[in-house]
């Protein structure tokens, strides 16, 4: 066996974190893995860690951790091979994660450099008080995603096999027009389905827009059930009730709104080991019945749970900050994280029983002040267009390191008419760019030169060029204003259906200069 690191006193150095499914495939690198280990979290995801270990370590681990998989946390030292071939020693402690039947349901790997010392020196078991914030939202972030993760790939995987069904059966030969006209359509409708479950959990992780936007909690409320839907089991009920008719919007950051509800909706899950029901209630608060520091117009958004397995007696401590990390686990981090959230919207938070031996968490936040509209996307909506509209002569360079998504938005274009040059990269896009062009389609995120890297490229050839820049990520108000700054056009967010890529490319074409 692997012998375990003698406990010492407490490293300060930053803790790196790493998170493991059963079979050992990469589900969460955080940034500090990033800054130490030297692989991104994109080349990384997916993978076995086992590939990142020296060859000689690697079969170690294979051959005597790997089937041994230990239910209690083992600490040791190993080398990883980083990205330019430096060989990194390091300590490690890999605890076994269980999900709320006490089953396991990965590994959660905390790294550090190994320091000069003697063979029974410090421990990374031991963390340092001043590392104990950013762990802690390291771990609340994985344990939210994996638990996220996991129903949303059953949602997606259920998607994919209504297109790939629906597809096959429309190619069967003796099929009529009709029939398959039909297949086509119930192919395109879960199609859709997979694109809004890829959106919901992308817009989770996404990190949140610099400045709060006045927000509907019902709209939050509904897009926590929705993301839930698969993650909580059947035997857990999830509803929602607004309970005043004219809510007011609460100025906040949505996505931050969005995870602290789920939080909330997943400590929940975690007190009903044998099912229950959880009740996500929105209204307006009476100011009246406010502490003194939050009178005014507030909102209070609250999640209970029935019956619970929290007891009366736990209830003024529930939301305590622990003061070591060992008395930690998921629930914990995800109230902490919570009530952090509300803290940073100068709001209030509190735990209480209610009927049927159950528990409720309320939020209470301020009211937004001034009912401004939240930011535009960097286009805005198309306008409307008719089919014959959308035609054109124009030549169009698209850029896309994805062959699949390069040679449908050809297809889409060429069938209307357009003149297509294709660039599988930023570098390429550049070099083959000549100012008669009449309109440049930039994917974001490409190899050698990105999007950006390639739009001021083309921008310094022709300071008029006009340019929509494509994304796979979230909606983000912030990366359109980044975008625009730099003399985007526009920005058109995938997946899209093909009349919007054509009204986008139509509108973009038609508008006036400067």
């Amino acid at each position: 066996m692997i012998a375990p690191v003698p406990t010492s006193s407490a490293p300060k150095e930053p803790v790196a974190v790493v998170v493991l499914d059963n079979d050992g495939t990469i589900t969460h690198w955080s940034a500090a893995a990033e800054r130490l280990l030297g692989h991104t979290a994109a080349s990384v995801a997916g993978g076995s860690c086992l590939r990142l270990l020296t060859p000689g370590w690697e079969r170690r681990m294979r051959d005597e951790f790997w089937h041994f998989q230990p239910f209690q946390p083992v600490r040791t030292r190993l080398t990883v091979r980083r990205p330019d071939g430096q060989r990194l020693p390091l300590e490690i402690e890999v605890e076994p994660m269980r999900g709320t039947d006490g089953h396991r349901t990965g590994w959660l790997c905390l790294c550090r450099p190994t320091r000069k010392m003697a063979q029974h020196g410090p421990s990374p078991s031991e963390v340092n008080k001043s590392d104990l914030p950013p762990l802690m939202e390291e771990l609340r972030r994985a344990w939210v995603v994996a638990a996220l993760t996991r129903g949303m790939t059953h949602q997606m995987n259920n998607a994919l096999t209504g297109v790939l069904s629906h597809l096959e059966l429309a190619h069967l030969e003796g099929e009529s027009l009709e029939e398959c006209r039909r297949h086509l359509t119930l192919a395109q409708a879960s199609a859709r389905q997979a694109a809004e479950t890829n959106t919901r959990l992308a817009g989770f992780m996404r990190s949140p827009v610099s400045q709060p936007t006045p927000v509907d909690l019902a709209k939050v409320a509904e897009e926590t059930v929705a993301l839930l839907r698969r993650c909580l089991g059947r035997r857990v009920q999830v509803s929602v009730e607004v309970a005043s008719r004219d809510l007011w919007p609460v100025q906040a950051r949505e996505s931050q709104m969005l995870e602290a509800t789920l939080l909330l909706c997943l400590h929940a899950h975690a007190s009903l080991p044998d099912g229950g029901e959880i009740c996500i209630r929105i209204e307006n608060a009476d100011p009246a019945s406010l502490p003194a520091p939050m009178r005014g117009n507030s909102v209070r958004l609250s999640v209970s749970h029935t019956p619970s397995a929290v007891k009366p007696t736990e209830l003024p401590t529930l939301l305590a900050p622990p003061e070591e990390l060992c008395h930690l686990t998921p629930p914990t981090l995800g109230l902490q994280r919570a009530r952090q959230i509300v803290a940073r919207h100068e709001g209030d938070i509190c735990a209480e029983p209610c009927a049927a031996q159950g528990v409720r968490i309320t939020l209470t936040l301020p009211c937004a002040s001034a009912y401004a509209s939240k930011p535009q996307p960097l286009a805005g909506e198309p306008s409307k267009l008719s089919a014959q509209a959308l035609n054109g002569t124009e030549t169009i360079l698209v850029a896309d390191d994805e062959n699949l998504v390069r040679g449908l938005i050809r297809a889409v274009l060429a069938y209307r008419g357009y003149r297509v040059v294709e660039a599988a990269d930023g570098r390429e896009a550049v070099a083959k760019y000549q100012s008669h062009m009449d309109l440049v389609l930039l994917d974001v995120d490409m190899p050698f030169l990105d999007g950006r890297g390639a739009l001021s490229g083309i921008r310094q050839t022709n300071p008029t060029a006009k340019v929509v820049m494509l994304s796979g990520e979230a909606p983000n108000p912030q990366l359109a204003g980044d975008l625009q700054s730099l003399g985007a056009s526009a920005l058109l967010m995938k997946p899209f259906r093909n009349t919007e890529l054509l009204r986008v490319v139509r509108q973009t074409l038609d508008a006036r200069a400067g």
